[in-house]
Formats: C-alpha cells, structure tokens, sequence
C-alpha cells in the first residue's frame, strides 16, 4: 500500500514537469487567476489539491487495513500457543534479535491485545536496556485511544520524559501523550521543558500542551511565552496560536512585545498572517509608539502582508463575490481538505443588523451546508436554520432564517463537506432584511486549504 501511494506522488509529479494537458474532471477550467497568468499553474495546482485527496484516501485505506488484521486475532484459553497474547508479546520481543524493525505481524497482534498487558508495556517502555525501536512501536500502542484518560498509561509516557531521553523516545511519547492525557498533564511538561535546554527540544512539546489545553490555548502559551529562552522557543509558541481566540491572541502577542527588542521582531513577524480588525489595530498601535527602526520595519511587512489575503484564506470570503462558481476558485474559502467532514466559516458584519434571510455564493462544488448559527450583538448564538443544501450546482443558495428578530453580528455556516465530493468553497455571504443588506467585513474558519 505504502508503495502505491508513493507510486502515484511519482506518477503526477512527472505529469506536472511534462506539462500535460489536465484531464477532464466535469469542471472545465473557464479563466485565468489574475496572480496566475498562466493557466497551467491553475490546473496544476487543482490537480496537486487532487492527489492530496488520493493519498490521504490511500492511508485511510491503508489504516482500515490495519484495523482488520488486528481484529482478526483472536484471545483463545490455551490451544494455539500462538495465539496467547502473552506468547504473542514474547515472539515480538524475540523478532527484535532477527530485525532491528522487529516483526510487524506480531506488532499488530500485540497492538490488538495490548489492554490485556499494558502494565507490562509500561515496563518495557520504560526501560533503556530494550532496543529503541521497540520501544517507539510499543510508546505509539499505548498512544491509542483506548488508553484515553488512563492514569497508569499516561503516568508512565509523563515518565518517559527526562533530561537524559533520546529524541526519538521524548517525540514518541508527547504524541501518544497528546492522545491519551488531558489538561492535567500540562504542570508535569512544563516541568519537563525546565530540565531540558530549550535548544534541545523536540518541539512536538509545544503542540501536545497546546492540545491538551482545549479553549485555554492562549492563556497556557502566555505563560509560555514569558519563560521562552530564545527566538526559536517563542517562535514554536506563536506557531500555536488559537486564532478563533482573539481577546487571548491579543494578550499573548502584548505579553511576547515585553520581552525586548528580538521578541517584538518575532512577533511583528508573525502577526502578518493575522488579519482581522483586531489585529490590523494592534500593529497600529505598535507602530504609533515603536522607535526602533528594525522593529518599525518589521511591522510595516506585517501591515502590508495583512493588506494581502492569500488564495483560500476565510478572508477571500469577504465582500461581494467575485469568484468564478464553476472553478475551483482561489478567490473562494476553501477548507484544508475536500472532504473531512464538517467545517465551518463564520462571517462578521458590522454594523450588525436585524436579518431573516441569507444568500450564500457556493463555488466548485456546491450543497454541503447543514446549518446556520447566528451572533447576536449581546454574543448570544443561536441556530436559525438546519436542513439539506439543495444546491446543485455552484451558484446561490438562498434561504430564509430565523434570527429571533436581534441585530445579527457573525453568522456561521457550517457544511459537512462529506455531502458533495471536491471542495465545497464559500465565495461571498450576503445578509438581509428589515435593515437592508451587508456583506461581511472579516472572516475565519475551522480550517484553510495551504494553512
């Protein structure tokens, strides 16, 4: 499977330096990006999009795979001595001594019964005597889901992590703790980032407390912020930013601006990605005050590069529409993948007014709304729609909602982008009614094609 996926990123990667003309996929190609003149650069990049799809379908498949032979062993008392799982837990041991990778039959047979030994598991990934190897594969089992919340098995991953771990080991078990610990957790890695130099690191660190923080992302990664060594230690902490928390964002950037001169040029840089109101303020405010002439420059990129929206971004969303419905359209929101399940897009109005009516401009591929939430301006939400998309083909949905008669500030259309296959992109949102009609003046999103 691995060999196939690998196959056909060959395949299309030798299409794409030859030039091919694309091949027909029902949605002709109608004009030409105006950053892009020249067409190729259009469909090839549909057409990598496209790949992208296939080979996340070729791992689904492969990961289904998997899941079929380990549930294909069975626990028997006695018979087969093969198929006791504490014999089957000896073989994988004993293939290490054949293979530095060890067997992966018997992998995925311990895998399968692991909640039968996990106490032995704990033991054999906390001792350095056994090859790393193995205790990589056995760190990942105890990663699964199925230890969510286990108290022994997140004791013993938190127990993995010390001054003298090897990276290998250290990355291991910050995942398989990003999937098993919860917010408790995040004292014991704090305490793991003080014993070990900052330089030296494996930054999977920072995503796993900023995953186990849930909603409280920002104020953990403030706290972060403060104590960070170096340039690189503050970079990785802004990198994990929840953008959804702006009041949060605001605070972790102005926490991060007193920390010198190197830290405000770090943060000047990354607030160019950051381009909603709040934001574009912020670097308004700083450039009012800022008198040293790197950190002013610094500064100007940001405002200018928040000037600029790229391809797919929820901000291409904003305004009227002017994409083109029947193509897969940069000048559209477009979420990371075609389709993984639901998303969203909230839109922002301002000023907020009283509305009963929404007119969605779908592009590419159209149908996947299932609901409508609503802000008012005291932040109460409600959902005013629910339903099927019956849009066919790209072009305006149009329907009637239920505000519960309040001035309405975001609206949030939500899309299960399984519906409709291809990208389910978002052009424009106009709302209406007894107040008149507005287009929505900012934007974000559950997520974003290219990040």
């Amino acid at each position: 499977m691995t060999a196939l996926v690998f196959g056909i990123v060959g395949l299309f990667i030798g299409e794409l330096r030859e030039d091919r003309p694309s091949r027909a996929d029902g949605v002709a190609r109608t004009r030409t990006n105006a950053r892009s003149p020249d067409p190729r650069v259009n469909d090839n990049t549909r057409r990598i999009r496209e790949l992208q799809g296939r080979v996340e379908g070729l791992e689904d498949e492969l990961a289904s795979l998997r899941d079929a032979i380990r549930s294909s062993f069975t626990v028997r008392a006695g018979g087969d001595e093969g198929a006791n799982p504490s014999t089957l837990l000896d073989s994988y041991l004993l293939s290490f001594e054949q293979s530095a990778g060890g067997s992966e039959y018997f992998r995925l047979a311990v895998d399968a019964h692991a909640p039968l030994f996990v106490d032995r598991l704990i033991e054999l990934v906390g001792d350095p005597a056994q090859p790393e190897n193995l205790r990589v594969d056995l760190i990942e089992i105890l990663g699964s889901e199925r230890f969510e919340g286990e108290g022994r098995v997140v004791d013993g991953l938190l127990g993995l992590l010390t001054a003298d771990a090897s990276v290998e080991i250290a990355k291991s078990a910050l995942e398989a703790l990003a999937a098993t610990a919860d917010g408790s957790a995040i004292p014991a890695l704090e305490r793991y980032m003080d014993e070990v130099p900052w330089s030296n690191l494996p930054y999977e660190v920072f995503g796993t407390i900023a995953e186990l923080a849930g909603e409280g992302r920002n104020a953990v990664l403030t706290r972060l912020v403060v104590r960070a060594k170096d340039k690189l230690a503050r970079s990785l902490v802004l990198n994990r930013i929840d953008r959804l928390d702006v009041d949060g964002a605001i605070v972790l950037f102005d926490e991060t601006w007193k920390q010198g001169k190197e830290a405000r040029v770090g943060a000047a840089e990354r607030l160019g990605s950051f381009r909603t109101d709040e934001f574009k303020r912020f670097v308004e405010e700083r450039l009012a005050v800022e008198t040293d002439p790197e950190v002013r420059k610094s500064l100007e990129l940001a405002k200018a590069e928040q000037a600029r929206i790229p391809d797919f971004n929820a901000m291409q969303a904003v305004g009227p529409p002017d994409a083109d419905p029947n193509v897969d359209d940069p000048k559209a929101w477009a979420s990371e993948r075609g389709d993984m399940g639901v998303q969203w897009i909230e839109l922002s109005y301002d000023p907020p007014l009283r509305a009963n009516r929404l007119r969605i401009f779908e592009v590419n591929s159209a149908g996947a709304v299932v609901e409508i939430q609503t802000t008012d301006t005291r932040g109460a939400k409600r959902t005013a729609w629910r339903g099927n998309d019956p849009t066919a083909r790209p072009g305006v949905f149009d329907l009637r909602i239920d505000a519960g008669g309040a001035k309405v500030s975001k609206v949030r259309i939500m899309l299960d982008t399984n519906r409709r296959p291809g990208w389910n992109e978002i052009d424009a949102v106009e709302l209406l009614g007894p107040d008149g009609r507005a287009w929505a003046v900012s934007a974000v999103a559950s997520s974003t094609y290219g990040g």
